[in-house]
Parts: C-alpha cells; structure tokens; sequence
C-alpha cells in the first residue's frame, strides 16, 4: 500500500476530530447557560421584594434584575361607596 494512500485518510479524521471537538465544546456551553439560567431563576425566586440581584455574565455584561414590590390592592371601589 502506498503511504500517500494515508495522507488524505488522516487529513479527513483530522476534520473529523475537530469537529467532534467543536460540537463537545458547543454543547458544553450550551449546558453552563442552561445551568447559569436556571440558578438565576431560583435565586430570584428567593429575593424579598425590592431586591435586586446583579449578574455578571462571561462575557463581561452586567445584569440588573429587580423583584418588584406587591403591588398595592386597588381601592376605587371603597371610595366610590
């Protein structure tokens, strides 16, 4: 067999084995996010009202997420009798 037979069979595994490290990675961070999303949403589920929370993504962003206080009960009807 020819050794420049190879060449062309370990470049294409090559661009198989990047891309199957492409795809792990990408999936990877799609599972940080997933993962970074769900403990924001617990974490605001626990804040008193009026509270904010502050985030810092990785990419250098920063989110301000404000739990709103009760709002206040609606008292036109008193006020009409």
């Amino acid at each position: 067999m020819d050794a420049n037979f190879l060449t062309p069979v370990a470049a294409r595994c090559r661009g198989v084995w990047q891309f199957l490290a492409e795809h792990t990675r990408g999936r990877r961070r799609v599972e940080l996010e997933q993962a970074r999303n769900l403990g924001t949403a617990q974490a605001i589920l626990l804040l008193p009202e009026g509270a904010e929370l502050w985030e810092t993504e990785p990419d250098g962003r920063t989110r301000i997420i404000r739990k709103p206080f009760p709002a206040a009960p609606d008292r036109s009807e008193d006020r009409a009798r």
